[in-house]
C-alpha cells in the first residue's frame, strides 16, 4: 500500500527504534506486568503499528505476537492519542471485529499512544479485558504515565536495570505530574552524557521553598495543583531531547543536552526561572513563587551523573540561603560554604540548651521626643569553636529547620518578657520591646499559648511585648494571620510589619492586618537625600502607613541628614546605627536611665 508522507515519516520512526521481531526483553515486559497489576486487568500489550500488522513488543496474559492492522484497536487510538472502549460489543466500530467475536473475546479497551524519540506515534501501551468496565480518571493517568517511561525506554534502547528495582517499587513515576523520580532521572542522566559526544549537559536542581507552607495551610489539592502548574511552566521550556523528573515534593530536576556553549546554557535555564516567577492564584488570592535554582554544566563541574547533580544540589541550596532568586551556577567555594553551615546547625542546637545565645537590644526612638519609645530584640551568638557567628548566617540556618526555629524563637520571646519585666521594675519610664517572629509561627495553633504563658509567667504588661513580622512571611496566608494576631491582639500585644517595601505587599494587605506600627525598610535610606524620587517614596509610605493608623518607624538611619529630612517627612520614630548599635541589655538600661535623645531632630521641633 502506499503510504501518505506523514504514514512515511512514521513509519520510519518505528523501524529506527530497531525492535520489531525483537526477542522479549525484561526491561519491557515488567511494565506489562506492572500494568496488569496496578490496573488489575488481565492483558496489557506493549505495541508497535507496523504498516500491515500490529506487532507486540511485550505482552502479558496473551499468546499470540501480532494481529493485522486492519483488526486493530490500537489504530485508532493513533489518531485520537488516547482510546477507551468501554463495551466493544456495544461500539460500531469493534462489534464485528474478530478479536471481539472470537479469542480473546475483547470487550474493553484503552489505549495510550507511545511516541518515539522524535515525536511521532510509533504504538501504543494498553489493556484489555473480557468484560465491560471504565477505566476512570485515575486509570486513564496511570496508563498514559506508563507509556512515558516506556517512551523513554525506547528513546534510550537500553535497560534501566538499577532504576528499575525502585520504578517497580514506587510505581515508577510520580502521580501527581507524571514526571521520573530521582533513579530514573539519574539513569536518563548518565545516557545522556554517555551520548553528549563534543556538547555540554547542564544539570538543573530547582527548589520551591514554600511547598511545604502550600501543603499545612491549604492542602494536598492545593499542593498538587501547583505543582503540576509549576511543572507545564518548566515543561513549556523545554527541546524534545531534555529531561524533567521530580525528586520530591518540592524539588524538580532539569536536564538540558545540546548545549554548544555556556552562555546557551545559562540562557535557557534563565528563560525557564522567568516563565516559573509569574504569580499564580490559589487560596483565593495571588501568590509569587519562591524559587531556588541551581545550576551545574558538564564537564567542567563533573563527568558523571552524581557529581553535577550534587553540584546543582548545592547550588539552589546556596541560591536558598543568600535570597537569590535567580539560577546560581555551581562554583568550588560552595563545599566549603555548605560545610560550614552544617557546623553552624550542629553546633546552634547545643548552643541553645547550653544557654550560648545572648541578646542585644537596638533603640528605637521617638521623633517627637528625641527619646527611647522601645528597642528591638537581636540575636547574638558567640561560638567557642566558630567564634563571633554574625546573625546573617545563623538565621538562614534557623529558617530552613522548622524544629530549630520553634525553639529559638521560644527562647527570645522568653529572654525578652525576662528582660522587659526586669525593665519595668527598675526604670521609671517604661517602653517596649520587639521580637521577631517568623510568619510561620502565626500558623501553628499553640503559638498565642506560648505568648500567654510567657506573659504570666514573667507577670509582664502585653503592652511591653511587641511582635515584628517581616512583610514577606505574612503574606503567606494573610486570613490565618489575622485569626492569630486577633487572639494576641486580644491580649493586649502590638504588632510591626518589618521591612516594609521589600516584598510584595499591597494597600489591601495592609488594611487586613491588626498592625499598630509599619516599620519602613533600610534600603529605602540609602536615597533619601535630596529631592528625588526614594525621598518621596518614604514619604508616601509614611502618609499611607499613618492614614491606617499606624505609627511609622525608619530602619537603618545612620547620618545626622536621614534623620533630619525622615523628621521633616512626619515620620514617627527611627532606628539605625546613628543612634546606637544593638548593645548588650544593661547598656541601654544606663543608656534609658541617662535620658538619651536626638537633640539635633528634638530642639528643632521644640523650636518649630
Amino acid at each position: 500500500m502506499r503510504s501518505s508522507e506523514p504514514e512515511a515519516k512514521r513509519l520510519q520512526e518505528v523501524l529506527s527504534l530497531e525492535l520489531l521481531d525483537t526477542q522479549p526483553e525484561e526491561r519491557f515486559d515488567q511494565y506489562t506486568r506492572l500494568i496488569a497489576d496496578v490496573l488489575n486487568v488481565p492483558i496489557a500489550l506493549i505495541s508497535l503499528m507496523d504498516d500491515e500488522r500490529q506487532w507486540f513488543k511485550s505482552r502479558y496474559g496473551l499468546t499470540t505476537e501480532q494481529t493485522p492492522r486492519r483488526i486493530a484497536f490500537c489504530r485508532y487510538a493513533l489518531e485520537q492519542q488516547f482510546l477507551e472502549v468501554p463495551d466493544a460489543a456495544e461500539d460500531d466500530r469493534f462489534h464485528d471485529n474478530p478479536l471481539v467475536t472470537g479469542e480473546p473475546k475483547v470487550r474493553f479497551y484503552a489505549g495510550a499512544v507511545l511516541h518515539g524519540p522524535t515525536g511521532e506515534p510509533v504504538g501504543t501501551v494498553c489493556i484489555l479485558d473480557a468484560k465491560p468496565r471504565k477505566l476512570g480518571r485515575t486509570g486513564k493517568r496511570r496508563l498514559q504515565a506508563f507509556a512515558r517511561m516506556v517512551e523513554q525506554e525506547l528513546a534510550f534502547n537500553a535497560r534501566l536495570s538499577e532504576a528499575r528495582e525502585e520504578i517497580e517499587q514506587r510505581a515508577l513515576r510520580d502521580p501527581v505530574t507524571g514526571l521520573p523520580r530521582r533513579s530514573v532521572m539519574m539513569e536518563l542522566l548518565g545516557r545522556a552524557l554517555a551520548h553528549a559526544g563534543e556538547t555540554a549537559l547542564a544539570v538543573a536542581h530547582i527548589h520551591f521553598p514554600r511547598f511545604e507552607e502550600v501543603l499545612s495551610v491549604y492542602g494536598r489539592d492545593r499542593l498538587d495543583y501547583t505543582a503540576q502548574l509549576l511543572t507545564e511552566r518548566v515543561r513549556t521550556r523545554l527541546h524534545s531531547r531534555d529531561y524533567i523528573g521530580r525528586v520530591d515534593d518540592g524539588t524538580l530536576m532539569v536536564v538540558l543536552t545540546g548545549l554548544e556553549q555556556q552562555q546557551v546554557a545559562v540562557d535557557r535555564v534563565t528563560a525557564i526561572c522567568e516563565a516559573l516567577r509569574a504569580p499564580y492564584q490559589i487560596g483565593g488570592g495571588q501568590r509569587e513563587v519562591v524559587v531556588a535554582f541551581g545550576v551545574s554544566l558538564s564537564p567542567d563541574d563533573g563527568a558523571d551523573s552524581e557529581a553535577l547533580a550534587d553540584k546543582a544540589r548545592l547550588a539552589a541550596r546556596q541560591a536558598e540561603n543568600s535570597g537569590h532568586q535567580w539560577p546560581v551556577f555551581y562554583s568550588g567555594s560552595m563545599n566549603e560554604q555548605v560545610s560550614r553551615r552544617d557546623r553552624i546547625a550542629r553546633r546552634l542546637v547545643r548552643a541553645l540548651e547550653q544557654q550560648q545565645l545572648e541578646l542585644y537590644y537596638q533603640p528605637v526612638l521617638s521623633m517627637d521626643t528625641g527619646k527611647v519609645a522601645g528597642c528591638e530584640a537581636l540575636a547574638r551568638w558567640y561560638c567557642p569553636q566558630l567564634g563571633w557567628v554574625s546573625p546573617g548566617e545563623f538565621i538562614p540556618v534557623v529558617e530552613q529547620d522548622p524544629a530549630l526555629s520553634q525553639e529559638l524563637t521560644a527562647w527570645v520571646l522568653d529572654t525578652a518578657c525576662r528582660q522587659a519585666s526586669e525593665w519595668r521594675q527598675r526604670l521609671a519610664v517604661p517602653f517596649w520591646i520587639s521580637v521577631n517572629v517568623s510568619g510561620n509561627e502565626l500558623h501553628r495553633p499553640e503559638f498565642p499559648g506560648l505568648v500567654e504563658g510567657l506573659l504570666r509567667k514573667h507577670a509582664l504588661d502585653p503592652a511591653a511585648l511587641l511582635i515584628e513580622l517581616t512583610e514577606q512571611s505574612m503574606i503567606q496566608d494573610v486570613a490565618a494571620a489575622v485569626q492569630a494576631m486577633n487572639r494576641l491582639g486580644a491580649m493586649g500585644i502590638q504588632f510591626a510589619v518589618n521591612d516594609f517595601g521589600s516584598g510584595y505587599s499591597s494597600l489591601n494587605y495592609l488594611r487586613q492586618l491588626p498592625l499598630g506600627k509599619l516599620k519602613i525598610d533600610r534600603t529605602f535610606m540609602e536615597d533619601l537625600g535630596g529631592a528625588g524620587v526614594g525621598r518621596e517614596v518614604v514619604r508616601a509610605i509614611i502618609n499611607v502607613g499613618q492614614a491606617l493608623g499606624m505609627t511609622v518607624v525608619a530602619e537603618g538611619v545612620e547620618t545626622q541628614e536621614q534623620a533630619q529630612v525622615l523628621c521633616d517627612l512626619g515620620c514617627n520614630e527611627v532606628q539605625g546605627f546613628l543612634m546606637r548599635p544593638p548593645v548588650p541589655a544593661d547598656v541601654l538600661e544606663a543608656m534609658v536611665a541617662e535620658g538619651a535623645a536626638i537633640p539635633w531632630v528634638w530642639e528643632e521641633k521644640s523650636v518649630s
